[in-house]
C-alpha cells in the first residue's frame, strides 16, 4: 500500500487487525518553515527571476528564489524543488542559471532517457531538480540533501454537483509533506524548506483524501453491481464517498444504458455486463461498443486507449524556440474535428509509419513512451474482447483522417452519446468562451485545443474534463453537429418512452 495511506483506517476496517509497520532508514531532516519569502531577510539577498511575470503564480518564484539561496549558501548535495506542473517546472528551469549547477526538470511527459538524467552523476556541479508530484513517491535519487516544497500538488477530482472532473492545483496532506521532507535524508543528514508556515502545516489533512472521494465512481458502481450489491448507497466502504457522487455515477451508468432501476434497486443490463468484463471507464468502454456496432472496431478500440492516455501524446518542452518548433508540428498534424479526432490521427500515422517510430515520435514531438503505453492498451483491450466477449478486432481501419466520410459522422454521434454531460455552447464571442451546459458556467477552449488551429469555434463541443489553472479551460474538446445533436435527442426520447 501507498506509504501515505491511512493504515490504522484499513486495520479498523477489517476488524482491528494488526499492523506491522516496517520503518525506513531515515536520517535527520532539519525542517524550516518560510510562510512569507518576500519578507524573510535571509531571502532578501537575492533577487527575483529575470520573467517573474511568466510564472504561473507566485508561489513558483518563490520556490526559484529559495533554490537560488540554497545553491548559494548550503554544502554541496542535489536539491529536488517540487512544483505543480510540466509549465512550472520549464519556467523554473529556465529562469534558474548558475554556472556550477546542472539544472534537470522532472515530469511525465520526459522521455525515460530524459527523465534518466537526474540518476546521473555530474562531478564539481550541483544537481537542481525541478519536479511535479511524480517525484514524491515514484522513484529514488540519491544525492538529494536540499527539499523545497510549496505544499501544493495538481489533482484530477470530480465534483458530484456538476458531474465534471477538474484539474486543479490543492494543498497536500501532512503525510505527503513528510514524503517530500524524508527526500532530504535518504542518504545523509539534510534540509527541508516549507514555503508555508507549521501552523499551516498542522491544519492540513493528516493522510491524502481516499482516491475514492475524487474519481468518478462509475467503475466502482459497476463493479458492485456485478458482484450483486444492488443498494451501493448502503455498502459498507472503508471510506465512505458521498452519497451524491453514487448518485451520480448510477445516473451516468443508467444514461449509458449500463443500469436499470427496478424496484427502487439498480441493476445490469447486457450493456452493464459488457462494461464490467471490458474493466474500464465505462464511458470509454461505451464508445468501444457503439463503435462495435457501427462497424469501428479498431477505431473504437483505439479512441478509448488515446482517451485514457490523452493528457501527455504530445510533448512541448524545452527552450521558447522548442516549444514553438512543437507547436508548429502540432499543426501538421491537427484535425478539423477537434482533439480526440487528431489523437486518433496520431495514432494512426504512428501505426501506419513504417520506419523507426521513435524517430518519427521526436520529428513530430510525440512522446514515444505514451505511444508505446496506448498500444499496450489496445493490445490488453483486444485480448479482453477476443476472450470475454469473443470479438475479433480487425487490423484495418474504416476512417481516414484525411477523407470526410460518414465514418466522422458516426464517431461525433458515439463520442456525443457518452459525453452528453460534458456539452458546451458557444457564446458568439471568443471573449465569452462556451456555456457548459450542465452548470452554466462559461468556459474557454484551451490554447492547445485543434480546433484553434484552424480558427474554428463549433457551436456545439464536447468535452473530458475542465482544467483549473487557475483559468479555466475546456480540454480534449471535440467538435458536434446539428445532426449527432439530434440523433442522440432522438435516442434519449426513445429511450424514455420505452421505459
Amino acid at each position: 500500500m501507498s506509504a501515505t495511506a491511512d493504515a490504522n483506517r484499513l486495520a479498523e476496517y477489517f476488524y482491528g487487525c494488526q499492523t506491522f509497520h516496517v520503518k525506513g532508514r531515515n536520517f535527520p531532516v532539519e525542517i524550516k518553515y518560510i510562510p512569507d519569502v518576500s519578507v524573510d531577510a535571509s531571502f532578501n539577498i537575492v533577487p527575483n527571476s529575470r520573467n517573474d511575470a511568466c510564472a504561473t503564480a507566485s508561489y513558483v518564484n518563490d520556490v526559484v528564489r529559495v533554490v537560488r539561496v540554497i545553491h548559494k549558501n548550503e554544502e554541496e548535495g542535489a536539491i529536488l524543488a517540487f512544483l505543480t506542473s510540466l509549465l512550472e517546472v520549464e519556467w523554473a528551469c529556465e529562469n534558474f542559471s548558475d554556472a556550477s549547477a546542472v539544472v534537470l526538470p522532472m515530469h511525465g511527459k520526459l522521455s525515460h532517457v530524459e527523465q534518466s538524467r537526474v540518476f546521473n552523476r555530474y562531478p564539481g556541479k550541483r544537481k537542481v531538480i525541478f519536479c511535479t508530484n511524480m517525484a514524491e513517491t515514484s522513484l529514488t535519487i540519491k544525492e538529494v540533501k536540499y527539499v523545497v516544497d510549496p505544499g501544493l500538488a495538481k489533482e484530477s477530482r470530480f465534483v458530484p454537483s456538476s458531474g465534471l472532473n477538474v484539474l486543479k492545483v490543492n494543498w497536500i496532506s501532512q503525510s505527503s509533506a513528510n514524503q517530500r521532507a524524508g527526500w532530504a535524508g535518504r542518504t545523509g543528514a539534510g534540509k527541508c524548506y516549507r514555503l508555508y508556515s507549521e501552523s499551516h502545516f498542522r491544519m492540513m489533512e493528516v493522510h491524502q483524501e481516499p482516491e475514492i472521494r475524487k474519481v468518478h465512481l462509475g467503475t466502482a458502481v459497476l463493479r458492485l453491481l456485478a458482484l450483486g450489491v444492488r443498494d451501493a448507497q448502503n455498502f459498507e466502504f472503508v471510506d465512505a464517498p458521498n452519497p451524491e457522487a453514487i448518485n451520480m455515477a448510477l445516473k451516468n451508468l443508467e444514461q449509458l444504458g449500463a443500469v436499470k432501476c427496478k424496484c427502487n434497486l439498480f441493476e445490469l443490463t447486457d450493456t452493464g455486463r459488457y462494461l464490467v468484463k471490458l474493466g474500464i471507464e465505462p464511458r470509454l468502454g461505451k464508445i468501444m461498443l457503439d463503435c462495435f456496432d457501427s462497424g469501428l472496431r479498431k477505431e473504437g478500440v483505439i479512441l478509448a486507449a488515446v482517451m485514457a492516455n490523452s493528457s501527455s501524446i504530445f510533448c512541448r518542452v524545452g527552450t521558447n524556440e522548442e516549444k514553438y518548433k512543437a507547436d508548429l508540428q502540432k499543426v501538421r498534424l491537427c484535425h478539423q474535428d477537434g482533439d480526440l479526432f487528431t489523437l486518433l490521427a496520431v495514432y494512426k500515422k504512428w501505426e501506419d509509419g513504417n520506419g523507426n517510430r521513435n524517430m518519427w515520435c521526436w520529428q513530430n514531438s510525440i512522446n514515444a513512451k505514451t505511444m508505446r503505453k496506448c498500444q499496450e492498451t489496445i493490445s490488453e483491450l483486444e485480448n479482453c474482447l477476443k476472450h470475454e466477449l469473443n470479438i475479433i478486432v480487425p487490423s484495418y481501419w474504416c476512417w481516414n483522417p484525411e477523407v470526410l466520410s460518414m465514418h466522422d459522422k458516426l464517431l461525433k454521434r458515439i463520442i456525443l452519446s457518452s459525453l452528453t454531460g460534458n456539452l458546451a455552447m458557444f457564446l458568439g464571442h471568443e471573449k465569452f468562451g462556451y456555456q457548459v451546459i450542465s452548470t452554466d458556467q462559461a468556459v474557454n477552449l484551451h490554447p492547445s485545443c485543434s480546433l484553434l488551429n484552424y480558427g474554428s469555434k463549433p457551436e456545439w463541443v464536447v468535452f473530458t474534463e475542465i482544467l483549473s489553472i487557475p483559468n479555466q479551460y475546456l480540454v480534449c474538446v471535440t467538435a458536434v453537429d446539428h445532426d449527432a445533436l439530434y440523433a442522440v435527442h432522438s435516442l434519449f426520447i426513445q429511450d424514455m418512452k420505452s421505459k
